[in-house]
């Protein structure tokens, strides 16, 4: 069949004869190589732009700092620390990757992106997703603290060092918590990496073992250690089996406890689970110990009883009824006989309930108990310890320096909590 070719006179339509031509024009030019180039995104973080910021003269850090700022600014966001940690816009591993290598620029900016990764740390869900990166944080904090450790500070820790302790202390928690849940399967070569840095923290405990927080964090950072070996075997020992309930006694009952409070039962219908905790606490080692005190806070920062037993408890005068049970533990002497950690974690949980108590009766009792109305034995109030009363034991010389040192921090806390706080102007 013959095909009729009919020549196309307005392929543009109606148009004038100049605005034809122009078009033609536009059409036959060549693209722009410019215009597939893709630009790069204004804020983005390279090991260059540290080594300049480092580098560069005083004077002529502000246009650097303009950058830093914006450079923390994304990365505030990606981390989703208004959002919750959840949102399309949220890269919590990247961010994280991200506040390491911006943390490199020293100054005051540091201690900036030093708070929102704690921030971050605090607030971000536990996700798998996430192990990669965390561990990314956990050799990168140890490797903070060996720098901040040399030279070796005279009088006190600075804001960057302290910043540095709850950073290190927090991922470490996170460590933890994914290898009680066993989600480290096929982390083989993080866990190796892992336990080398840790292993290598013998020179830096000179430094840090004449600062009770600094010893603190090295038992925590051990005995996390320990636990995670145990855990997962290394490939020498292949035949090792893992183990599979690392909660002791202590911290079992301690759990039940909390999770009677937390679903809203009566403390007085599980009191037995936490005179138990109080019989066992303080007996068993530096982990279980640490984290029945962080459990015990929760419960005394929202329960008034709960707060008041354990503050009998540190008189030495709760009497405990089970013939079975061995009168151990925080109940068996008051606060001067026990040990420093477990001494330093009651003084923990006293400002913690002052400052976070849901009650202002709470916040009373936290820092100055007396007799107490809620606990009485043989029909009369028992006496407790708060924090004005642990600073009447220290003016009559009954307290070691570890002790006075977790008192004198806790007091400075509270000193700045109140002053800081709204109610007050």
């Amino acid at each position: 069949m013959p095909v009729d070719k009919v020549q196309l006179q307005h392929k543009f339509g109606i148009i004038s004869h100049n605005h034809r031509q122009n078009l033609l024009e536009r059409i036959s030019a060549p693209a722009t190589p410019t215009n597939n180039i893709r630009k790069p995104i204004p804020c983005e973080i390279s090991h260059d732009f540290i080594i300049f910021y480092n580098r560069c003269d005083p004077l002529d850090r502000s246009k650097f700092d303009v950058k830093a700022s914006q450079l923390l600014q994304r990365v505030k966001r990606r981390a989703g620390l208004l959002s919750g940690g959840s949102g399309r816009h949220v890269h919590i591993p990247r961010s994280w990757v991200e506040l390491t290598l911006l943390a490199r620029c020293k100054g005051p900016f540091r201690d900036d992106v030093l708070k929102v990764l704690f921030a971050s740390l605090l607030t971000a869900p536990p996700s798998v997703d996430n192990i990669p990166s965390l561990f990314l944080v956990c050799e990168t904090v140890i490797e903070w603290i060996k720098e901040l450790g040399n030279p070796i500070p005279e009088t006190a820790w600075s804001n960057t060092q302290i910043l540095t302790y709850n950073i290190s202390e927090l991922c470490f928690w996170r460590v933890y918590n994914h290898a009680l849940l066993h989600n480290l399967q096929g982390c083989d070569s993080f866990l190796s990496d892992l336990s080398w840095h840790v292993e290598n923290l013998d020179f830096v405990r000179k430094v840090y073992s004449k600062y009770p927080d600094g010893e603190l964090l090295l038992r925590l950072l051990e005995s996390i250690k320990t636990v995670l070996s145990g855990i997962y075997p290394s490939k020498k020992e292949p035949n090792s089996p893992p183990k599979k309930n690392l909660a002791s006694d202590g911290l079992m009952y301690g759990l039940d406890f909390y999770q009677g409070v937390r679903n809203g039962l009566d403390p007085g219908t599980s009191l037995s689970a936490l005179l138990t905790t109080l019989t066992l606490l303080g007996t068993e080692n530096h982990l279980n110990t640490v984290l029945t005190f962080k459990l015990l806070t929760v419960v005394c920062c929202k329960n008034y009883l709960a707060l008041q037993i354990v503050q009998a408890a540190a008189t030495g005068n709760l009497p405990i009824s089970d013939d079975n049970t061995e009168n151990t533990g925080i109940c068996k002497a008051s606060l001067q006989s026990w040990d420093w950690v477990t001494a330093s974690e009651f003084i923990s949980l006293l400002v913690h309930a002052a400052i976070d108590g849901e009650t202002s009766e709470i916040q009373k009792s936290a820092i100055q108990a007396g007799e107490m109305t809620s606990v009485r034995v043989d029909s009369a109030p028992v006496q407790g310890y708060g924090l004005l009363d642990i600073v009447a034991l220290n003016t009559a010389g009954a307290l070691g320096p570890a002790v006075q040192y977790a008192l004198q921090q806790a007091l400075t806390r509270l000193h700045i909590h109140i002053k800081n706080h709204p109610l007050r102007k």
